[in-house]
């Protein structure tokens, strides 16, 4: 019960603030930052050719620490930075990216007492991956230890991330999109 009324009000908060200008903006802080990747990987001098833990596949606890193992001392700490610094940004500035243009699109597609209007919510995948990535600081943190259960858990929130919000969003701007299309983009209510 206080969840729902946790995630009405988290929608509702999103709902209310969303502006064109703040999603343009939001959107010009991501490129910023995909575009400065490249720039700020070469800073920590991350190889390129270093097995990535952030991808969508699974990998076993003894895989898991044998990657880790291959990037050495000074590759650990190099993902330690990048991971407790760049990725740790990233989710934040996407989740309202995320909810501020689903809220502007669905504002847009639907009537304001629809339920659909919380699909904003979808935004949430941002708190699954500040998760996998908090997962995976500590495992690069306890390193040699090996406690089977956080790569369990690392690795099962990159999967839900990729293959259960991924598709998720996908959905939910291709519908808003047709909706608010589909209403010339007044907003609705």
């Amino acid at each position: 019960m206080k969840l729902n009324l946790i995630l009405g009000k988290l929608s509702y908060f999103l709902y209310n603030k969303t502006k064109l200008w703040l999603v343009g903006l939001l959107f010009l802080l991501l490129a910023l930052m995909f575009l400065f990747l490249p720039i700020y990987e070469n800073y920590l001098k991350i190889n390129v050719n270093m097995i990535s833990l952030d991808k969508p596949n699974i990998y076993s606890s003894a895989k898991t620490y044998e990657i880790l193992t291959e990037w050495g001392e000074s590759g650990r700490t190099k993902q330690f930075w990048f991971h407790i610094t760049w990725d740790l940004l990233l989710p934040i500035i996407y989740f309202f990216f995320l909810g501020f243009l689903i809220s502007w699109l669905t504002k847009r597609g639907f009537n304001r007492d629809s339920k659909k209007q919380m699909f904003n919510l979808v935004s949430l995948v941002a708190v699954i991956d500040l998760l996998e990535n908090i997962f995976l600081i500590a495992l690069i943190l306890i390193y040699p230890s090996n406690i089977p259960i956080l790569s369990w858990i690392k690795t099962s929130l990159t999967l839900i991330k990729y293959y259960f919000f991924g598709p998720a969003i996908f959905f939910t701007l291709l519908g808003s999109t047709v909706y608010a299309f589909k209403n010339r983009f007044i907003i609705q209510e």
